[in-house]
């Protein structure tokens, strides 16, 4: 365990561990701990690709010294994930290499220090603040998209054959995106790391019990860990854990941004809409909340002291306005719905995956496997067969890889088409010429003669 340099006003404590579980040979997983920047990678591809891929990540990030500010981040695991795919593609042994990434930094936005997380893949960032545990990070995985688009519940997404299928990972394209969060620092709060090793293994509840009852970061990685090795430690585990010790004073100012109750304007300062934009605190308003606001609303709209008789001059006037907006309420609706038709057709058409039908590598326009009412459709077939796609491609490719234009899906299948020339041996052919007596044929007085004709064999 480790205290960050005095000099900052956030002021953080860490620890971590890493095991390479019950079943692997190899520990894959590589971490970074601190000063300021805080990673787990969780390697793939291969015997040694996975934890080359991790490790080069995890060094092409701090060759980029990110730290200062968002952007400068997240170009930097933009720049680790360059790095990792022409590694791949340089060295046949390390071909269909990738990682995932999820990190986080102490950063400087607007003059005030924060906390930035990025991520790229299914290793998974949490808070633990107030005793509660939360996921601040989205699995990019294939499990985590059919789960966000309602397809399977997150129960089913824990014993999904294909939940170990990530979406995105550094190293497996040109350009991959990047997901970056910020949140204001808030002195107890209390942040983990891990790939997914320790999710597979250990629920959400124990993990919160761990971090709640053991104050030491070192002690408390260890001891998931080793949950994780009970529950039967089918991957490689790595934890890290980032508390918050002190934060300078900016929690106490940002609640300092929020009105009291008696005097709440529907139209807060600018400083406060900023603070309220961050998406930390947004992700506390959720539907039940809002529509409970709403019916608190039309409650205060009541007038009690109102009689229960209706105005008989009125009557017929509220009668037209509620006829009147009973029909601007249908029309909004059948708007809705129209539109939101659109959308998702806009949304499939405007989607392009590349999977395989009959063996081959193909282009389809829509989502993998299909979405609502639409099917996905046959628009290029590239010719490649399922036999010559490096392994470590060939389950994404089943799945279905999706991307935005036909343009990125072409762009994907070269660079798979590049990656198995890398690691196919070029076929040589030597061309050998032999002699033999095909035919004999005796002249007049017994004399004979042999006719030879050349034969040429192929040889591979």
């Amino acid at each position: 365990m480790s205290d960050a340099a005095p000099e900052r006003s956030v002021h953080l404590r860490w620890g971590g561990a890493t095991d390479v579980g019950q079943v692997r040979s190899v520990n894959q997983d590589s971490m970074l701990l601190g000063p300021d920047l805080f990673v787990v990678a969780d390697g793939m591809g291969g015997h040694q690709g996975g934890e080359v891929a991790s490790a080069l990540a995890i060094e092409a990030v701090t060759e980029r010294a990110p730290g200062r500010s968002v952007d400068e981040l997240v170009e930097a695991v933009a720049h680790a994930n360059e790095t990792v795919f022409v590694r791949s593609g340089q060295d046949p042994n390390l071909a269909g290499m990738g990682t995932t990434f999820v990190g986080i930094a102490v950063v400087v936005e607007d003059g005030e220090e924060r906390l930035a997380i990025v991520n790229v893949g299914d290793s998974r960032a949490y808070r633990l603040s107030g005793g509660q545990l939360d996921q601040i990070t989205q699995d990019h995985s294939l499990v985590g998209e059919l789960v966000r688009e309602g397809r399977i519940t997150p129960e089913e997404a824990e014993v999904h054959p294909q939940r170990n299928i990530v979406t995105r990972a550094l190293g497996i394209d040109h350009s991959i995106p990047v997901d970056d969060f910020q949140i204001l620092p808030q002195a107890g709060d209390r942040y983990l790391l891990c790939s997914d090793g320790l999710t597979n293994e250990v629920t959400e509840r124990d993990i919160a019990i761990v971090l709640r009852t053991i104050d030491d970061p070192d002690e408390a990685a260890r001891e998931l860990v080793r949950r994780a090795n009970e529950h039967g430690g089918r991957d490689n585990i790595t934890i890290v854990i980032v508390d918050v010790v002190a934060d300078g004073g900016l929690a106490g100012r940002a609640s300092a941004l929020v009105p009291d109750d008696d005097n709440f304007s529907s139209h807060p300062d600018e400083d406060t809409q900023q603070f309220l934009a961050i998406p930390d605190d947004q992700a506390h308003v959720g539907p039940d909340h809002m529509a409970a606001r709403i019916a608190e609303d039309d409650a205060d709209d009541v007038d009690p002291a109102a009689s229960d008789e209706p105005d008989p001059v009125l009557a017929g006037k509220r009668q037209r306005a509620i006829t009147w907006r009973s029909i601007a309420f249908v029309l909004v609706v059948a708007g809705l719905v129209f539109g939101g038709a659109f959308l998702v057709n806009d949304f499939v058409r405007n989607t392009y995956t590349v999977g395989v039908e009959s063996e081959e590598i193909t282009i389809f326009r829509g989502r993998p496997g299909g979405f609502l009412w639409f099917e996905p459709a046959v628009v290029e077939r590239t010719g490649i067969l399922t036999g010559e796609v490096p392994e470590a491609f060939l389950d994404d490719l089943i799945a279905g890889v999706s991307r935005p234009t036909l343009e990125s899906a072409r762009t994907y299948v070269e660079n798979l088409q590049d990656r198995i020339d890398a690691i196919t041996p070029p076929v040589t052919t030597t061309t050998t010429t032999t002699t033999r007596p095909t035919s004999t044929t005796t002249r007049p007085g017994g004399a004979t003669s042999t006719t030879v004709r050349p034969t040429t064999t192929i040889a591979n």
